[in-house]
């Protein structure tokens, strides 16, 4: 088996013309896929300069709001009478 297991394979048989339609059809949309995430990559190693400032940025932002929202819930608190 390919997880380097053993086991019984099923005997070879001749597939049916749905059965090749289907892989060929399984093949095409993985051809597509292959190809997209293909373009995704290349775009993503011309950015590789922007895309960790990108990341820092967005980081830091969820900081400092997460920042401003228990400031005011410390104000509101030390407002509200005991």
């Amino acid at each position: 088996m390919p997880d380097g297991s053993h086991a019984i394979y099923p005997k070879p048989r001749a597939l049916n013309h749905f059965e090749i339609q289907d892989m060929v059809e399984h093949y095409r949309q993985v051809a597509i896929n292959a190809i997209r995430a293909g373009k995704g990559v290349q775009e993503m190693a011309s950015l590789r300069r922007v895309f960790p400032t990108l990341i820092l940025a967005s980081v830091l932002s969820q900081i400092l709001t997460a920042t401003a929202c228990l400031s005011c819930l410390l104000w509101n608190a030390r407002r509200q009478p005991a």
